[in-house]
């Protein structure tokens, strides 16, 4: 049975310690944002992406949509990251192609090969992090990946994400007795909200975001990853659906949603894989794995975060989907996200020399 079966199925006893939990973290918020406590602020604009709940919310497209705005307008940008399950040296540590998933984490690998001009640092403590970023690199703008509950750091700008059923069954679901990582005060933090789905079914969510989140009197966006071609993992080749011309496939995916892949993946290419191999969020592969893989005599296809792991082996056609997040509706304000982006970072520039 899978985790949220567990969580329904045992939720009368999880409740209570759900409520402790979420007690807890409230707690700690209050104390990590009191005049009592040294938060670090850097001399730049600083942007936390993070998450209420845990996995499948599109954090990684979106640091990355913004990483790739700051390259291509020549704003001095650095992301930060704490690298999940990353072995680190001598941390901070700023990531570079030849580094592997196990030294640095599969997303921030994945970041730095997606946008090579944005350095990606990787330490557990931010604030060491962004020590180095702004004595080293002289950033205008800090983009913290994941930073919704790292509270140690001052930011301008406090985006949140949201899943579909976080309007729903989830909402204010706290761990243990859901995927919550925080009680819904944390969301009183947010500047914006987003969800990920197609538009078309956001058009289904907005009486759910109306009533859940309209008090928030923040502007939510919707967003969706649309496929754009196949790369092979060792980027010297790009397909496009048209070529496969019906060869079977294989999926493979180490992420929150497989579910949700394999949907996207499959109505990309125009028919089902042969096979799915999912495994969990952030996913070691071993060379045994690799090597079943290789026996299915199929072309392999992946995410973008699973091709960053598998670079390390010799995966020969083994191809991964290239997606481009595209914005859709807002609630609560009458520009698309660009629009209010670009607004902000003029506003600010124009405060910062004013100042």
């Amino acid at each position: 049975m899978s985790i949220s079966g567990l969580q329904r199925q045992f939720f009368p006893l999880l409740f209570p310690l759900s409520v402790a939990y979420g007690l807890a973290m409230r707690a700690r918020s209050n104390v990590l944002q009191s005049r009592f406590m040294s938060r670090f602020r850097a001399p730049c604009a600083c942007v936390s992406i993070g998450n209420i709940a845990w996995g499948g919310t599109g954090k990684t497209p979106l640091v990355e949509w913004f990483m790739h705005w700051a390259a291509g307008r020549a704003v001095r940008a650095v992301t930060l990251s704490r690298g999940y399950g990353a072995r680190l040296q001598h941390p901070p540590v700023m990531v570079n192609p030849r580094h592997t998933a196990r030294e640095v984490g599969d997303e921030p690998l994945m970041l730095a090969h997606s946008c090579p001009q944005i350095p990606v640092l990787v330490d557990p403590e931010r604030r060491r992090a962004a020590d180095l970023a702004v004595s080293r690199l002289r950033p205008d703008l800090i983009l913290l990946d994941d930073g919704l509950q790292h509270l140690g750091m001052e930011r301008d700008l406090d985006l949140v994400l949201l899943r579909p059923e976080d309007l729903g069954a989830q909402w204010n679901r706290v761990i243990p007795a859901g995927s919550w990582r925080e009680p819904e005060s944390a969301l009183e933090r947010a500047d914006a909200f987003f969800i990920k789905c197609p538009p078309h079914a956001m058009e289904t969510l907005m009486p759910a975001a109306v009533e859940r989140l309209a008090r928030f009197g923040k502007p939510l966006f919707n967003f969706s990853l649309a496929p754009m071609h196949l790369c092979r993992i060792d980027g010297e080749a790009a397909i496009s659906a048209a070529d496969l011309e019906n060869r079977p496939y294989t999926l493979v995916t180490g992420v929150g949603e497989p579910e949700q892949v394999k949907a996207t993946v499959a109505a990309y290419i125009g028919y089902d894989p042969k096979e799915v191999i999912a495994h969990p969020d952030h996913h070691r592969y071993t060379l045994r794995e690799v090597e079943c893989m290789a026996a299915s005599r199929t072309m392999i296809i992946c995410t973008a975060k699973d091709a960053a792991k598998l670079r390390l082996f010799s995966c020969p056609d083994t191809w991964y989907l290239r997606t481009e997040l595209q914005f859709g509706p807002a609630l609560w304000t009458d520009s698309p996200f660009p629009d209010w982006w670009n607004a902000w970072w003029r506003a600010r520039c124009i405060e910062c020399e004013l100042a």
